[in-house]
């Protein structure tokens, strides 16, 4: 997977929903998983 992609998705992803702490850390735990 492509990190740079994933943390770009994860911004837009905060800003289009209201609820974004879940998108967040989703993506903390696939970076987490990625390392």
């Amino acid at each position: 997977m492509n990190i740079e992609w994933l943390k770009s998705s994860a911004k837009l992803d905060l800003h289009c929903h209201l609820d974004g702490s879940m998108s967040a850390e989703t993506i903390e735990v696939l970076l987490k998983d990625e390392s």
